[in-house]
């Protein structure tokens, strides 16, 4: 058996446009040093001509960069962007490549109109009931109207802090600071230094001081956006290299010479340095486990990250811990990790944009079923020659990307920044 082993350098992953979620927030690979070690008759090589026992970070930083010195490499490196990804697929659902391999596409979003109604709901504290949605409809950075509902949908009374009603014939020149009131008349909450910032690229700020009783929410914006797949590109909004994988001449030699196959060990890896805790605005489903708006979840980012390699096959690897959402909805699946009905994805976007739900899981995005462990797949397979009396090389190429179709990532990467690392380990064995 011979160990190859190469640890992923650090590179910043940016913010997605996917549609649910765009919040600017930054999610990080953990800067360490890329290192292939080889023995036992294993060498490694970036081009296919000139193998060696170890590739340094600096030559995979020139190799992604393009750039011809190692000081100037680092330095393009730190500048890439991953964003949320998902490859390309054809009508018939078959992996779209290229002249440079497999094509990946990503979500963006587009203003269609000023208007925007934006719904933002009042809980109580104490017993996380829901006390009344607002209704705020913005054009052009102003207010043109604003309605209070109770859980019931039966609309209630806004009043400034004079008493004054407002409603759409008397303004809203007051809601920086309101009461709503019931049919009854009572006053059901108080509301100071209330501000809305209308509605840029999916994201809304409102901002609100409630009293000691109450908290707020953005549930959901209606109107005034749509979404379209646009083309990504290599080792901009994600990772992709080639990897040549060769067992010297002198092996194998003398005696048998048995098959190979090339796998990842039990040491490879994605990981983040600490998961993710996000209080929900919306309601989901995980598995078994239904959550409400305002429940604390926890979550391990590094689940949004794929692993392609792409040898003799295509295969996908996704190695989920106890802290995974879930992966992408597949219509009619009843794994848990892909039912639509049970996926945290699906029916967080369904909840945040009812307007706007899914009509049928993965029609838009990922449609694999990844591998949960690197270990069982063969990467590629050494056979022996006697004509040329050698092995054959294995030339395998790796995507890294985030999903932007799982769960894990439009939660994860749109509400907190975490450390992440890949690390990439090799053998083969005559299995």
């Amino acid at each position: 058996m011979s160990i190859s082993t190469a640890a992923m350098t650090a590179i910043c992953l940016g913010t997605t446009t996917y549609a649910w979620f765009s919040r600017n927030a930054n999610v990080w690979v953990e800067e360490t040093d890329l290192y292939v070690n080889t023995y036992d008759g294993l060498l490694i090589s970036l081009d296919g001509t000139n193998f060696s026992q170890d590739i340094t970070s600096d030559e995979l930083k020139q190799y992604i960069t393009g750039k011809t010195t190692a000081e100037e490499a680092r330095e393009a490196y730190k500048g890439l962007n991953l964003i949320g990804n998902t490859i390309k697929q054809d009508a018939n659902g078959k992996v779209v490549r290229g002249t440079d391999g497999i094509e990946f596409t990503h979500d963006v979003v587009n203003h269609v109109d000023d208007e925007y109604i934006n719904y933002i709901k009042l809980y109580s504290q104490s017993t996380n009931e829901l006390v009344a949605t607002l209704e705020v409809t913005t054009s052009q950075n102003e207010i043109t109207n604003f309605i209070a509902k109770d859980k019931d949908g039966d609309e209630l009374v806004v009043k400034d802090k004079d008493g004054n009603i407002l409603n759409e014939t008397t303004g809203y020149q007051g809601l920086d600071e309101f009461m709503i009131y019931d049919a009854n008349s009572t006053m059901i909450a108080d509301i100071v230094n209330f501000e809305v910032i209308s509605y840029v690229r999916e994201t809304f700020t409102a901002k609100a001081s409630a009293t000691e009783n109450y908290r707020y929410v953005l549930s959901y914006v209606d109107n005034g956006y749509s979404h379209n797949d646009e083309d990504s590109i290599a080792n901009k909004n994600y990772l992709k290299f080639d990897l040549y994988f060769r067992i010297s001449s002198d092996y194998g030699a003398s005696g048998t010479h048995p098959e190979y196959n090339l796998r990842f060990t039990e040491d490879t890896f994605l990981k983040t340095s600490e998961n993710a805790k996000v209080i929900l605005n919306n309601s989901l489903i995980s598995g078994d486990t239904a959550y409400s708006a305002g429940d604390e979840i926890e979550f391990d980012v590094a689940n949004a990250m794929r692993i392609g390699v792409d040898s003799e096959s295509l295969n996908i690897f996704e190695v989920n811990n106890d802290y995974d959402l879930g992966s992408v909805a597949i219509e009619g699946s009843t794994d848990p990790n892909y039912d639509k009905d049970k996926n945290a994805m699906y029916t967080y976007y369904n909840s945040l944009f009812p307007n706007y739900p899914f009509k049928s899981a993965a029609e838009n995005g990922e449609r694999f079923v990844t591998k949960d462990k690197f270990t069982d797949t063969s990467l590629g397979v050494f056979k022996y020659s006697t004509t040329e009396n050698k092995y054959n090389d294995v030339k395998a190429s790796f995507y890294i990307w985030l999903e932007g179709w799982d769960a894990d990532y439009f939660l994860g990467t749109a509400y907190t920044a975490r450390q992440m690392s890949v690390k990439l380990e090799f053998k083969y064995l005559d299995d």
